[in-house]
């Protein structure tokens, strides 16, 4: 779907508002996800001290005897200390991220309180906003899909799309170093994998950027664009499990919802990245992505009932004498919210409005997809 300013300033919206719901909630304090919060904030606090004990220090000693040695000698070793200062960062960045890779483990080894989380933040929204006309409740429609877990399968997948976006930042980083082409390394790279994953526009203003900016910055941009991509993915896990989602139904579903996901996913991301209490920005944005699914997507189908989407999902047509399959569409209804929808719209059932935004937000326009 083509980016708008809109989309993205409702995704913001969302964030916030959802925050706002989740904070106010009183089921979530009852939750089992708030005693884990509290056991890896203290265990995160001690990881890093220690840690910067036994791997800071070091660093920070190895730099100096550096710049000691440079000055001493008259010999340039900037890329040295270059290296050494990104390593630095690292580092740093690893520790602080402990309390939430442990969160993101114990979603795979033992996901019920999060999935809790989001149930009850559904609910939560369920009893709080008033349904528009002929829309029923979504909690009880999406509970009706039991929470398969694959155990181990969801936790392979999780390390691999782990692995494969350190790999390519660590690979990306190296080639900067090439002379003559290494200054243009990272804006193709940057360019090319976000048109795949975030759309043409992002990928094309991250490219220029990555031209304008030092190297280190613009790695430091696309790595956060795809750790915002991952995170919600992460946060919208219970409802993917339930639906069935494969991977490429996924990249479908969020494709269709880049410019909102990426206003959304930018306020998230902020969250879990404050210091030593990611995890508990973990949580709040868990609940705050209930609040952001109920808006962009319709309650589920009943098990056995086939809509007529999900029959014209799979379309076939003969080009040139051989059979050709188009591509599966979400056998599940979906939401657009954009904000550029013409006034007096609809009949109210077809293009009903399901929320008034305040000044300063667009005007939310839900319409039905038509694949």
């Amino acid at each position: 779907m083509p980016w708008s300013v809109d989309g993205v300033t409702t995704g913001i919206y969302l964030v916030v508002k959802g925050i706002t719901f989740a904070l106010s909630n009183p089921n979530i304090h009852k939750t089992r996800f708030l005693r884990t919060v509290f056991y890896l904030l203290a265990t995160s606090i001690i990881i890093y001290f220690v840690s910067r004990l036994l791997v800071g220090i070091p660093i920070s000693i190895l730099r100096f005897t550096l710049r000691l040695t440079t000055s001493a000698k008259k010999t340039d070793n900037s890329r040295l200390d270059s290296f050494l200062s990104f390593a630095d960062d690292i580092v740093r960045d690893g520790i602080m991220s402990v309390p939430l890779v442990g969160v993101l483990f114990i979603r795979y080894l033992y996901p019920k309180p999060l999935d809790d989380l989001f149930m009850d933040s559904i609910r939560f929204v369920d009893e709080k906003e008033a349904l528009p006309e002929g829309r029923k409740p979504y909690a009880p429609a999406l509970a009706k899909y039991g929470f398969k877990i694959d155990y181990w399968g969801n936790f392979l997948q999780y390390l691999k799309r782990t692995f494969k976006r350190l790999r390519l930042s660590l690979f990306v980083y190296t080639l900067t170093f090439l002379p003559l082409v290494g200054r243009f390394v990272v804006p193709i790279a940057s360019a090319y994998t976000v048109i795949g994953s975030l759309g043409l526009y992002v990928g094309l203003t991250v490219g220029v950027c990555s031209l304008i900016l030092p190297s280190a910055y613009s790695i430091t941009i696309l790595s956060s664009l795809f750790a915002m991509r991952g995170l919600t993915r992460e946060l919208l896990e219970p409802y993917f499990a339930r639906m069935a989602l494969n991977t490429s139904e996924r990249a479908t579903w969020f494709r269709r919802r880049e410019d909102v996901i990426f206003g959304f996913s930018a306020i998230a991301y902020m969250l879990v990245r404050v210091p030593m209490f990611s995890v508990l920005g973990f949580g709040v944005a868990q609940a705050a992505a209930a609040y952001l699914l109920v808006h962009i997507t319709e309650p589920p189908e009943e098990k056995g009932l086939v809509t007529e989407e999900g029959k014209e999902g799979m379309k076939r047509r003969v080009t040139k004498g051989k059979v050709v399959k188009e591509e599966k569409d979400e056998d599940i209804p979906t939401l657009d919210v954009r904000g550029a929808a013409q006034q007096g719209q609809g009949n109210g059932r077809e293009h009903g409005q399901f929320m008034q935004f305040p000044g300063g937000f667009p005007q939310g326009q839900f319409r039905m997809y038509q694949g």
